[in-house]
């Protein structure tokens, strides 16, 4: 049995960004902007996402290559550094969102002036009425000033 995760430390305009497994962060610059731009941020752990960078490979079934089990040989996270801006909007999520809802979707809701909870309860609703039937956990942050 084992987990996935995804998190972020910020201190100030700097942050480091951690995932395992399949859970993704992506980051929106300028998410009110009309031009706006979402990257994901995060690299899935899957042998999916081995057989998308090498074309030559036969299809793999969708399972996770790395996660938390609690052993000690060495499974360990990605770190990536950001550097954030005001206005930019970070999205952690499970596969419970990135695996139902499409991802032109999920930018929209993004890309509005709501909250950040108001936006992540819009997210988990269109998972749901996408036929999500895995957890569904967002958390939306906004960074400002």
């Amino acid at each position: 049995m084992g987990s996935t995760m995804v998190a972020i430390l910020r201190s100030g305009d700097s942050a480091i960004l951690a995932n395992i497994g399949d859970s993704r962060a992506y980051l929106m610059r300028n998410h009110e902007a009309q031009h706006s731009t979402m990257n994901q941020i995060s690299e899935d752990h899957t042998y999916q996402y081995l057989v998308a960078q090498a074309n030559e490979v036969p299809k793999l079934p969708e399972k996770l290559t790395r996660f938390l089990d609690g052993r000690k040989d060495g499974r360990s996270a990605d770190l990536t550094p950001l550097q954030l801006r005001s206005g930019d909007r970070v999205l952690l999520c499970s596969d419970g969102l990135s695996s139902y809802v499409p991802e032109e979707l999920f930018r929209a809701i993004l890309n509005t002036s709501n909250s950040p909870s108001q936006t992540a309860d819009n997210l988990i609703d269109a998972a749901l009425e996408h036929g999500g039937r895995d957890n569904v956990t967002v958390c939306v942050i906004d960074i400002t000033g």
